[in-house]
């Protein structure tokens, strides 16, 4: 019992620590914070959508432009891919085929064929000998499974009958359209083309990081009144 009673004071105190961190973290929670738009500032300018993107004061281009260089459009990248996988992990997504590479600068996005085992096609972020048009329609692609899960998760909490009711600023549909940009017949060469996807692709991040946001903070409280 002595022995017990000793390892018990021991763990007490990180028990209570523990506790005190998850209070700390459902009251910020509650008081409207959001761990999301804490690590990542994504701005984008849905009116007209004549500026950059902005992630973290970065800015996200398809290549450099006036005394806009690949120094920074690498490391908005790099930003940018670690927000999709955040956004990922936070809704508990788990693709079968795709995976997320972010480095200090730049990123790769890696495809395994599931029918496939051999197969496997790594898109970079940025190319700049090839240009980033394959990796951001593998990135586009990887976005739409990304709203799709986000859609089944909300029915199966039984938190949304109808997906119109809420739909991304651009519609997405078969992997390579969103808004009015059709990636399948887009030249790598087309840099306005390839702006204007950023930009939609911006905007629908954007809104589901929101959407992330707010599911992890309604699941949060909702842990707290269990606990009370």
């Amino acid at each position: 019992l002595e022995l017990e009673a000793r390892a018990f004071d021991s763990i007490h105190p990180i028990l209570a620590k523990k506790i005190k961190q998850m209070d700390q973290e459902m009251e910020a929670l509650s008081n409207g914070v959001r761990l999301h738009q804490l690590l990542f500032d994504l701005n984008v300018d849905k009116q007209r959508g004549l500026r950059y993107p902005l992630i973290n004061g970065l800015r996200l281009a398809y290549g450099p432009k006036g005394d806009l260089q690949w120094k920074e459009i690498t490391t908005a990248w790099a930003q940018m891919l670690q927000l999709v996988l955040f956004i990922g992990t936070s809704l508990q997504f788990k693709s079968k085929s795709w995976r997320i590479v972010p480095l200090s600068s730049g990123g790769k996005l890696m495809y395994l064929d599931p029918n496939n085992a051999r197969r496997r096609d790594v898109y970079s972020f940025p190319s700049e000998t090839k240009g980033m048009g394959p990796a951001l329609r593998a990135l586009t692609a990887l976005l739409d499974q990304l709203i799709a899960h986000y859609y089944k998760t909300l029915q199966k909490q039984q938190l949304l009958d109808d997906t119109s009711s809420t739909r991304p600023p651009y519609e997405m549909s078969r992997g390579h359209i969103i808004g009015p940009c059709d990636l399948s017949k887009l030249n790598d060469n087309e840099d306005s083309g390839w702006s204007q996807v950023i930009q939609c692709f911006a905007c629908n991040l954007q809104w589901l990081m929101e959407c992330a946001s707010d599911m992890e903070a309604n699941n949060v409280l909702y842990m707290a009144t269990i606990m009370q």
